[in-house]
């Protein structure tokens, strides 16, 4: 196996790092610091929680921290403005329970107005749902929410968009076990791992800078039901790595269960893919788009890089790993790949396609706008089945029927039904036999009560 030179090693676990939401302390503390300053309606911190609209009912909005360090900040009926958390002291872990049906609306154009805005680690539980209102007008592709890790246990997010279009921004990784997330916001979930083995996860929404409704780094779908409908770009979309993770990784200390990889960093797990960009383990996943169901890439500045010799060398799931028991659809797609050089860059780009040839597919590195050809998929229901996709579009040769096996098949089938006649006979003449038996006891006991009568009489 080919080693890594120990530099090399330590800009893949940096960029991985990365990929993994671990940000930049610098320039972490002056967001937090504009998040905490601008106009919100709550803010907490370490120290507590803070009402900065004094109209605000603080019993729809209460905060709560044990002596292990355990923040719970409950939202019941809150009718209110933007909530910026900066709770992030090591050890200290944060919870969000939702009761009643609770609303955030976004009125602002600044940058730092995003509806619900976390620093910390946020898990998601409760009965109840919170609704997150785009109402900005001036600002295109606000940040409606922003969280480092999530993960929905339960209860409901709404995240809707009333105006000019909006985003959700996540800088480390999404995980959703039960619960609904339902959004009209593209999710952009930067350099970090999106798994779902639970709950109901929707996205319906339009892209106007060409940026895809949901793009991630590793994507895992191990559960649940998902359902993203985009206008303007693919489905999904799955940034690419560099080339050399996977030598990186099998350097690392990692847990692996099934087609599945826990890599822990600084306290961050990705669970990733065993091999590419995205798994499609399980679940019942509906893709739909006008241009795209789903795009993967890599890219190197390695100008010595060959991308087609790689892609030749680690199979197509170095891009889509699809399990099994895994099925596309009612046709017959396959997963192909097409290359493109873009400047310096060597891009490999994968795609759900039809089966058919000359996939094209190119990306405008300025705008990020991708272009596909039209054969490619544009709809793809994928979920678990019996019968496994086939490679090619080839129909399965016809067999001829073997005379011998048909006379043979025609003659077990004659003697089963005449076996079910005769024990259907058997049947009716036990019957016969059970009911002139019991006439019989009946004429016989009628005989012994005329001649009891005619012996009183005489008496």
């Amino acid at each position: 196996m080919k080693k890594l030179s120990s530099k090399k090693i330590k800009i893949l676990v940096a960029v991985v790092l990365a990929f993994c939401g671990v940000s930049m302390f610098g320039s972490r503390a002056v967001y937090a610091d504009n998040c905490l300053n601008s106009s919100n309606s709550i803010n907490i911190t370490n120290d507590g929680i803070q009402y900065i609209d004094q109209t605000i009912d603080e019993s729809t909005a209460t905060y709560e921290e044990t002596e292990a360090g355990v923040i719970t900040f409950t939202l019941n009926d809150y009718k209110g403005g933007d909530i910026c958390v900066v709770a992030d002291d090591e050890g200290k872990t944060f919870n969000l329970v939702l009761e009643g049906d609770s609303e955030i609306n976004v009125t602002d154009g600044s940058i730092y107005h995003r509806g619900f805005t976390s620093f910390s680690d946020v898990t998601i539980s409760g009965d109840g749902s919170l609704t997150i209102k785009n109402n900005n007008t001036s600002d295109n592709g606000t940040k409606i929410m922003m969280v480092d890790d999530i993960v929905v246990e339960s209860g409901t997010i709404k995240l809707l968009d009333n105006s000019y279009g909006c985003r959700v921004s996540l800088s480390s990784n999404f995980e959703m076990t039960g619960g609904n997330f339902y959004t009209e916001c593209n999710v952009d979930v930067g350099g970090m791992s999106f798994y779902q083995n639970g709950g109901n996860f929707e996205i319906k929404g339009i892209s106007t800078d060409g940026q895809t409704c949901l793009a991630s780094a590793f994507t895992v779908f191990d559960g649940g039901t998902t359902s993203i409908d985009c206008t303007g770009a693919p489905a999904i979309g799955i940034y690419g790595f560099p080339i050399g993770f996977e030598e990186m990784i099998e350097e690392a200390v990692i847990k692996i269960e099934g087609n599945i990889r826990y890599i822990n960093f600084a306290g961050s797990i990705c669970k990733v893919p065993l091999h590419g960009l995205a798994l499609f383990n399980d679940g019942d996943i509906t893709l739909k788009s006008d241009v795209a169901a789903i795009i993967a890439g890599a890219n190197s500045e390695d100008d010595a890089f060959d991308a087609e010799a790689y892609l030749n060398e680690k199979g197509k799931d170095y891009f889509i790993m699809m399990a099994d028991d895994m099925v596309i659809g009612s046709s017959k797609p396959v997963v192909d790949a097409a290359i493109k050089t873009v400047d310096s860059y060597k891009v490999v780009y994968s795609t759900i396609t039809d089966g058919t040839e000359g996939v094209d597919i190119s990306m405008n590195y300025n705008t990020g706008v991708v272009t596909v050809s039209d054969n490619v998929l544009k709809t793809a229901h994928i979920t678990k089945g019996t019968v496994p996709v086939p490679d090619t579009d080839d129909e399965p040769a016809e067999t001829e029927e073997n005379p011998n096996t048909v006379d043979a098949r025609i003659g077990f089938l004659a003697f089963g039904i005449l076996v079910a006649v005769l024990a259907e006979c058997g049947i009716i003449i036990d019957l016969y036999r059970r009911l002139f038996g019991i006439k019989e006891q009946i004429t016989e006991a009628e005989g012994i009560e005329e001649k009891t009568e005619y012996c009183d009489g005489k008496a």
